[in-house]
């Protein structure tokens, strides 16, 4: 039951990353969904991309930040982040984004400090 429930997930996640119509995810920027999509399906349990919230986005950094940045840079996950959230506002229509402050002041947040 356990892999149904999985495949489920996944393929319900997968469908919601697709694009449609005449709208393209910009060359070069695939990476940045495949990490995101990824990270979400790996690490939260989250079905429906429009219940993002800014726990998850700063999980995403924080994931990344306990292998001290090795796979992606921290400056591509903030670049990621802003991708999905473009992403999100513009491709998907969802209204109610996550308000992230991605600045210097909440580096705490996320660093190893």
């Amino acid at each position: 039951m356990s892999a149904l429930k999985n495949k489920v997930r996944y393929e319900l996640l997968a469908d919601q990353f697709k694009v449609r119509g005449n709208m393209r995810i910009p060359q070069g920027l695939e990476p940045s969904f495949e990490r995101l999509f990824t990270y979400i399906y790996e690490e939260t349990d989250l079905y429906y991309l429009d219940s993002i919230d800014e726990h998850i986005l700063i999980g995403y950094i924080k994931y990344h930040s306990k292998n001290h940045f090795q796979t992606v840079s921290f400056f591509q996950c903030v670049k990621d982040i802003k991708v999905f959230l473009y992403f999100l506002e513009h491709i998907k229509g969802i209204e109610s984004l996550p308000t992230i402050d991605l600045s210097l002041k909440n580096l705490t947040l996320w660093g190893n400090f």
